[in-house]
């Protein structure tokens, strides 16, 4: 058995998220992919194909899409609750600087991008400061699961890796080597192995274990669980799920394959081609070419003719007709991006309405994101001495820029004067209709009222909670 296996279901998923990949990646990665995605046509030369690919327009709607819900879910800072002790920490949650924000947008993109990402709460040894890692899709190499207290618990956990390593010989110089993380439970003790690539003498390679394995502690007692949370569009199973933008994807490269079928036939039929029936004076099969120009004068011999061709067919209307069909249905799995605003002013309701289709699916991964995250974050504040509770995290679900008319907003207030509804209902309202600073809390809007005077903090809010144990706090 080697380190290096797979698991199953992550060899069904690599040729989707390379094709994703190449996709988000742009133009360059999906022409240097050549006959993967533009299939050669039927007796071209090589040199004939690399015309044929360079004039194709490779139209760059799926990562202009993933941008763009990324860019929705981020509209507004996501909301966090921790602790008072760990609210610090959140400026750093990896350990190189990255603050939790920063994270949760790389993490949130890579649901949408691949649909999975994976987020690893780990300590370096000899220290009391937990730290998050994200894993993509394509690193998650390998797994196993039990049944722990009815559902489904991690047991093991392959995750690759690229160690640097400096040339024994040359200080300035380093070199990659592949490694593996293996997470697992031993007699009920998370364990972490590290394994990289080696090669043996005579130019064999193979994989060896790295050290000792480490059995990471909480206060001196180790742990009985991988603190490795999975994360997808549609909730926090163990596995991989389907990317939102798969069919967008799909769309997108068979766009690019009509592009190159357009371009390659406007290149012979839109440039002029000159024909010569008969003999031309001078011109003979043994004469001089044949010169054109304005300063050139042909001698036709009698009953010679000359003349331009000219391209008349409908071929190239029903590509172009094809693109924009693509081009529409890119649009309807969610490139708005590419769709012509409607000319005026929409209402706030006719936006929302039109946008359902994508907040139906923002929504989804944000609840799911949200989730996942502030799993890592209790298990990282647990791990730091504190308790496992207390923790939420809510990424935004308004998606679209339509703040609350004035009128609706007196209507609100003069409902609140009249003790219709109470302070929060009236906060909550306001702040979901953009009358309020993004970072403004509910106590710092109460504050402002009564006082007049008070400065926005930061959007982290203090909780209490009681010390339990770092399962509790874990949503699925």
């Amino acid at each position: 058995m080697s380190v290096n296996n797979t698991h199953r279901l992550y060899d069904l998923r690599v040729p989707e998220w390379n094709r994703l990949r190449a996709v988000l990646a742009g133009e360059q990665a999906v022409k240097a992919a050549g006959t993967v995605y533009l299939p050669m046509l039927e007796g071209q030369s090589a040199a004939e194909y690399d015309g044929y690919r360079a004039r194709a327009l490779y139209f760059d709607a799926t990562a202009r899409t993933v941008d763009g819900l990324t860019g929705a879910l981020f509209r507004k800072p996501p909301m966090v609750e921790v602790t008072a002790e760990f609210e610090a920490r959140l400026d750093n949650v990896t350990g190189q600087g990255a603050p939790f924000a920063a994270f949760a947008k790389t993490v949130a993109r890579e649901v949408i991008a691949l649909g999975t990402h994976g987020v690893l709460v780990d300590v370096a040894p000899g220290s009391n400061r937990p730290y998050m890692v994200g894993y993509a899709a394509e690193t998650i190499r390998n797994f196993r699961t039990t049944v722990h207290d009815g559902r489904p618990a991690l047991t093991m956990m392959v995750l690759a890796e690229t160690a640097e390593r400096v040339q024994p010989d040359d200080p300035f110089a380093t070199e990659d080597i592949e490694q593996r993380r293996v997470l697992e439970l031993v007699d009920g003790r998370y364990t972490v192995q590290l394994w990289q690539r080696r090669r043996e003498p005579g130019g064999r390679e193979d994989w060896a274990m790295v050290g000792s394995p480490i059995q990471p502690t909480r206060r001196g007692v180790p742990l009985d669980f991988i603190p490795f949370q999975f994360i997808g569009p549609g909730g926090l199973e163990t596995g991989f799920q389907r990317s939102p933008v798969l069919g967008l994807a799909g769309v997108n490269l068979s766009h690019y394959r009509t592009s190159a079928d357009l371009e390659h036939g406007a290149h012979f039929t839109a440039l002029p081609t000159l024909w010569v029936a008969g003999d031309v004076a001078g011109a003979g099969a043994d004469g001089p070419e044949m010169a054109v120009g304005s300063a050139v004068a042909w001698q036709l011999e009698p009953g010679a003719q000359a003349g331009i061709l000219e391209y008349r067919g409908q071929g190239l209307g029903a590509l172009e007709r094809r693109l924009e069909r693509k081009e529409h249905h890119m649009a309807v799995l969610g490139a708005r991006l590419l769709e012509d605003q409607k000319a005026g002013v929409e209402a706030a309701a006719t936006v929302r309405l039109r946008h359902a289709g994508e907040s139906s699916l923002l929504a989804g991964i944000a609840d799911t994101v949200g989730r996942g995250l502030a799993n890592a974050l209790a298990w990282m504040q647990w791990w730091a001495g504190g308790e496992s509770g207390g923790v939420r995290v809510s990424l935004n679900k308004d998606f679209t820029d339509a703040p609350m008319g004035a009128e609706e907003m007196v209507r609100l207030i003069a409902s609140w004067q009249q003790g219709g509804i109470g302070r929060r209902a009236l906060y909550h309202n306001l702040k979901q209709g953009e009358r309020l600073p993004d970072a403004m809390t509910f106590d710092d809007w109460q504050a402002d009222i009564d006082n007049g005077e008070a400065e926005p903090r930061v959007m982290k809010a203090k909780t209490e909670a009681p010390d339990r144990g770092p399962r509790d706090n874990i949503k699925n």
